[in-house]
């Protein structure tokens, strides 16, 4: 475990670095789960082989600080700087996601791209009840959405109307965190076809460089 300097406090990361990687990937959480959901740490292990790679908690998470998000923004640009600020690609599971991309609006470089996991568009169930995208007008990387056909947080028909520049990568059959419907299919087999998504991407990512 690092603990990474950040202002008055730190944050806590795994870490594994590996020398001449084109890429240096830092995976970010969603609200309510950690470093060690069990995707980012499948991501994590399936990454680290090739890339350069980092995955951490927002301080409120074990720092004894309440969520906020310029202090998490904050902590993942600490991230970024700390493996170089640059080839970075940022992935990030919901609110994790929507921190990735507020920083990518707002930094012209360093950044390759952007993966998030699970968008929440919305209110809970409510569609009609949009929270504020209209910074990611401001992202002019590459930035990819997989989103669960079933996510009560990103309804597709809402997202394709809010944001019709974006195609995302649909996970049939799943829920905002690609847990299953009505017993169809299993969490592995989603999260399976996330991280084959991720790889792809990654992949081509490395490739433009």
């Amino acid at each position: 475990m690092e603990k990474i300097a950040c202002g008055n406090h730190y944050v806590n990361a795994v870490v594994s670095l590996k020398p001449n990687s084109k890429l240096n990937i830092i995976l970010s959480h969603g609200e309510n789960n950690g470093m060690d959901y069990r995707l980012l740490v499948k991501l994590f292990d399936s990454l680290k082989f090739d890339y350069s790679i980092l995955r951490f908690n927002f301080s409120y998470i074990d720092g004894g600080l309440k969520k906020d998000t310029n202090t998490n923004k904050m902590e993942l640009e600490t991230c970024i700087k700390y493996l170089g600020d640059r080839d970075i690609v940022l992935i990030g599971k919901s609110y994790g996601g929507i921190l990735s991309t507020m920083i990518a609006a707002q930094k012209t470089t360093g950044i390759l791209g952007v993966i998030v996991l699970g968008y929440p568009l919305h209110e809970y169930g409510n569609p009609g009840h949009l929270n504020d995208v209209s910074y990611l007008k401001h992202v002019k990387i590459t930035t990819k959405f997989i989103i669960g056909d079933k996510d009560p947080n990103c309804s597709l028909e809402t997202f394709n109307k809010v944001l019709p520049s974006y195609k995302p990568e649909i996970i049939n059959n799943s829920d905002h965190s690609y847990r299953p419907i009505n017993n169809v299919g299993s969490l592995d087999e989603n999260e399976d076809k996330v991280i084959t998504i991720v790889k792809r991407e990654i992949y081509t990512m490395a490739k433009s460089i």
